[in-house]
Formats: structure tokens, sequence, C-alpha cells
């Protein structure tokens, strides 16, 4: 399972930096976060955790985006609710943190839009395919027939 967390995500250089400003207390920008969300919660360590009991704050993960375990994550697409749950795909590198041909769409699932679960990869390039050198932009819907369909370039 991974979180969703509080912190926006840029790149000076091409190591992975999850800051939206140098933080000395990641758990008061939480708490700003928590009281936006809702405002009739405390601003504390406590409170902020309150929607991601499981999970202590971190400096260095996103709190607030998907994030894969490792590897670059890029251009979510086909978002989609399908029999109780919210579905995400992105684009993923697995093997780094930088874009680079073999790229695969990567697939989540999470019952609250706060807890997600990464399933197997949905779609991944057919090596000699017209997607050998990976699986680009797409969207994915639920077709007239009820099942889930992925497009993509």
């Amino acid at each position: 399972r991974i979180r969703l967390t509080i912190y926006s995500t840029f790149a000076s250089s091409n190591k992975p930096s999850y800051f939206l400003f140098p933080l000395q207390q990641p758990q008061v920008v939480a708490a700003r976060a928590v009281r936006a969300l809702q405002p009739e919660m405390a601003t504390s360590t406590q409170a902020a955790q309150t929607l991601v009991p499981s999970y202590p704050l971190r400096h260095d993960r996103p709190a607030y985006h998907i994030a894969p375990r490792q590897g670059w994550l890029n251009d979510p697409n086909g978002p989609l609710f399908y029999k109780g749950y919210y579905h995400m795909f992105y684009q993923h590198v697995p093997e780094g943190c930088t874009w680079s041909f073999g790229l695969v769409w990567a697939h989540a699932v999470s019952p609250d839009l706060v807890h997600w679960e990464h399933l197997p990869h949905a779609v991944v390039p057919t090596p000699g395919g017209l997607d050998s050198d990976g699986c680009f932009s797409g969207c994915a819907t639920i077709d007239e027939n009820g099942v889930p369909t992925i497009m993509y370039t």
C-alpha cells in the first residue's frame, strides 16, 4: 500500500525531491492541509495523521499524490470508478527516476482515494510491436457493455 500526501513534487536535478518549500516540521504543513480539508480538526500531528493513520509523515515522500514504491511516475491516465474502487493508471518507469523508453502503465486501486494498493502493470510494451518503445498517453473508460477499456498511444 501507498498513501497520498501533502507535499508537491519537483526536481531541480535528476534526483527526485518532494518539497513544496523547505520544511523543518512536516507535521505543520500536514496540519494546514488537514485544516483546509476539515476545518474542525486541530492543527496537530495527531490531527494530520487521522487522514492516513497507518503511515507516518515523512519529508522524503509525497503525501497528497499517488506515488510508486520506486521509479518514475508521469502522466496519470484513465482514472475511473469500477465495482466500488477508484482505479488510477499512470506512466511508470520502474527501473529509474527519469523518463525513458519502455514506459508501462502502472495500476493502483483505492477504496477511498487515500489508501492505494498497487496492482500488476496494466499495459506493457509488446516486443517488436507498435508499442515496443513504450505505452504512452491514453485513457480508460467503461464501455457500453460495462467492461473497463484502456486506449493508449
